[in-house]
């Protein structure tokens, strides 16, 4: 009893010392958010009365012009006559309008991804990303071009430009469709779901780096820019804030075979981190961290009044009203916008003519406001071609920091430029293409292609409905690389990449998988890795090795041999299921398809002949141990255990018909055609044209059209 009672005592003070510590935790947790609404609730109500204005033409115009893209006549019209406050609520009613234009899913993206096969399959995946992410950017601009709620697509530009990525560092058209789709479904909605979607974008992941995150390599990138350039702007964190900030986000990854978030446990720290006062341990933590500082509302007061009023410096009253109004909002977008527009400064004539439209004012603002054609010679691609020449990109911003705007669009010569752009899209504009019988062939082009892809996948599906339940069936296999010192090398092994394999019910649409000798312990092996299928190859890897530089587990074993020569390998064997276990011979038996009937073998005859010797030996070695005895499917007809549907590189139906497809960017305009309301015939009157600026902006020209397009007033908004 007398042992014990010291052993209750310290148990009694250690709980005592968690609460302590925990009430600590919880004071400082509620007091960052205490001291942000002590600082907004401070703030006298604005004065609003200038919002019970009536709107004049020149009001609607500007209005419209700031909060969308461009001014078409229709939409200026119904804002006409209204008071301020009410025009202002119809333009965020659009927000929730039904009508909104939200680029569908891209149909692809239900496809097998080959962003991992690199140049395993040159053609294919030349063609594909090329085909796929063009087809973003397409829709992307068609939404730009005829979207009923501008507003929205607004947000999705400013943002896009906050939450940067971009396409050509990754180079990965799946991933770079899912940032675009995180930024459009939550331009509008609230900022805590937001923040919460970009800290597991695989595309802002990969781009700044976090990929290679973990806690033995401690990259910073996500980090600093999460504080710096998403949330609270430079100076309101510390550099121990950053490096603490890192840590919580070590872990947070992207599998590269689905190009999905995914958290490796083995690259994780578990202590918590101090960051702006306050001791967090997961990363979705950091969410409520940076929501809590006064900061963050007055950061994003600063963007949206750089965007929608003016490039002078606000007056701090001005940004304590607009960071306040979001604040209370429970960081509301939507709200955040409403705050900004109400603003006096909004309305200022001052501040009107005071912005330089950006390149998507200058092409789709443009044609909105003037009208666009189905008949128009001008579509998607020359749209782009346009953007090349003002040196804009929508899927490439030049670096994390974005487009920095304001004065930035017209330096170093770009002013002409974008005069000559505007001549283009104008001025030597025809209209004389067949748009209806172009569309017909199109859509004849495009149900080909999918009645190809339909027939590719009942193919499949019926040989894996008659295959033996024990048959692996992959649909392509390629080489990767192989070791070109296997002689000399203690772990010589071939890396394969396969797409789309299938065992049983049990399907997997890519992996990549090693197979190779370990010499110390003498066995020959399957290998693979946390990240090398998605979903897991395997069940568990509570057995494998942890590679704690790149923050992965891995798992090898001889699965041919129990698992392997020594107790720990037959432990790693046993501690798996039986499904798993089936798994890995039949990767293993992939040795009998080397080096003749994979993809790309000029990988496995690299090297000295003495290499090639030395790995032809081995593989034949293996092939005996690894039994190929046939299987008999439903039918009862006969077939090898492991079936390789594309054999030898052949660019065949998987290629051409499923991830290769040209049906998505063989049309490069809006399918439905252009609304009447949006019309050259309904805007491109002289009437409407002289509205567009003071007409001592105007330049000279022979008709309305030219004068108002060569102005330079028409640059600005």
């Amino acid at each position: 009893m007398k042992d014990w009672l010291p052993y209750q005592l310290y148990l009694m003070v250690f709980g005592v010392s968690l609460l302590v510590l925990s009430g600590c935790q919880q004071t400082s947790k509620s007091g960052n958010s205490e001291l942000a609404a002590s600082v907004f609730d401070a703030i006298s109500q604005p004065d609003d009365r200038h919002l019970s204005a009536t709107l004049d033409l020149a009001d609607a115009i500007h209005l419209e012009r700031r909060v969308g893209i461009g001014s078409p006549k229709y939409r200026v019209d119904r804002l006409v006559g209204k008071s301020r406050a009410e025009a202002i609520d119809i333009v965020l009613a659009d927000l929730d309008s039904p009508h909104r234009v939200i680029s569908e899913s891209p149909g692809w993206l239900a496809l097998p991804n080959i962003t991992f096969l690199d140049n395993s399959w040159r053609y294919c995946h030349r063609k594909s990303i090329r085909t796929r992410i063009d087809d973003v950017e397409t829709r992307w601009m068609n939404n730009l071009l005829i979207s009923e709620t501008p507003a929205h697509e607004r947000l999705i530009l400013l943002f896009s430009n906050i939450f940067v990525s971009d396409f050509k560092t990754y180079r990965s058209p799946e991933t770079y469709a899912r940032h675009h789709q995180i930024i459009r479904e939550h331009a509008t909605g609230n900022m805590r779901d937001f923040l919460s979607a970009i800290l597991q974008d695989p595309a802002v992941l990969v781009y700044l780096n976090n990929d290679v995150n973990t806690r033995a390599n401690i990259n910073e990138n996500l980090a600093r820019e999460y504080l710096e350039l998403f949330t609270l702007g430079e100076g309101n964190y510390t550099e121990q804030d950053i490096r603490n900030l890192a840590y919580v986000f070590a872990g947070e990854s992207v599998n590269p075979i689905s190009q999905d978030y995914q958290q490796f446990r083995s690259a994780k720290s578990s202590l918590k981190r101090t960051v702006l006062g306050r001791d967090i341990k997961r990363p979705s933590e950091a969410v409520d961290l940076v929501l809590d500082q006064p900061a963050h509302a007055r950061f994003m007061a600063n963007k949206f009044y750089r965007e929608y009023i003016s490039l002078e410096t606000p007056s701090v009253e001005t940004i304590e009203q607009i960071a306040g109004a979001y604040f209370k909002s429970n960081y509301e977008l939507s709200e955040l916008l409403r705050a900004t527009l109400a603003t006096p400064d909004f309305w200022l004539d001052t501040n009107r003519f005071g912005l330089v439209k950006d390149p998507v004012d200058t092409v789709f603002g443009t044609l909105r406001t003037l009208g666009y054609a189905d008949g128009s010679e001008m579509d998607a691609r020359d749209f782009k071609a346009l953007f090349t020449r003002m040196n804009y990109s929508l899927i490439d911003p030049p670096n994390v920091a974005g487009y920095p705007g304001g004065m930035s669009w017209v330096d170093g010569g770009l002013f002409n430029t974008r005069k000559q752009v505007l001549d283009r899209l104008v001025l030597q504009d025809r209209f004389n293409f067949e748009f209806v019988d172009s569309r017909r062939r199109f859509k004849k082009y495009q149900a080909t292609e999918l009645e190809k892809l339909s027939n590719y996948f009942d193919d499949l599906n019926q040989m894996r409905a008659q295959a033996h339940p024990e048959q692996l069936i992959i649909e392509a296999a390629f080489f990767d690389y192989v070791s070109e010192d296997m002689i000399k090398n203690q772990h010589p092994s071939i890396s394969i990449k396969l797409v789309g394999v299938h065992l049983g019910k049990r399907s997997w649409p890519g992996m990549k998988i090693k197979l190779g000798l370990n010499r110390k312990h003498n066995y020959s092996h399957v290998e693979v890795f946390e990240n090398s299928c998605s979903p897991a190859c395997i069940s568990n890897f509570n057995e494998g090795w942890d590679s704690d530089w790149h923050g992965i587990r891995g798992f090898d074993v001889a699965p041919f041999n129990a698992g392997g020569p020594t107790r720990w390998l037959k432990k790693r064997w046993g501690s798996i299921s039986s499904e798993d276990r089936l798994l890995l011979r039949r990767l293993f038996q992939l040795v009998h398809f080397i080096p003749n009937s994979l993809g790309n073998g000029r990988a496995f005859w690299r090297g000295s002949p003495e290499n090639q010797k030395a790995w032809r030996e081995w593989l034949e070695k293996q092939q005996s141990i690894a039994a190929f005895d046939d299987l008999k499917d439903v039918t009862g007809k006969a077939s090898p255990p492991v079936v390789l549907i594309e054999k030898n590189g052949e660019t065949g139906r998987l290629c051409g018909s499923v991830l290769a497809s040209g049906a998505y960017n063989e049309w490069s305009r809006p399918v439905d055609g252009v609304s009447d309301q949006l019309s050259v015939k309904v805007n491109r009157t002289d009437e409407w044209i002289s509205k567009q600026v003071p007409n001592n902006f105007l330049g000279p020209g022979a008709s309305a059209l030219e004068r108002l397009v060569l102005s330079d007033g028409f640059q600005l908004k």
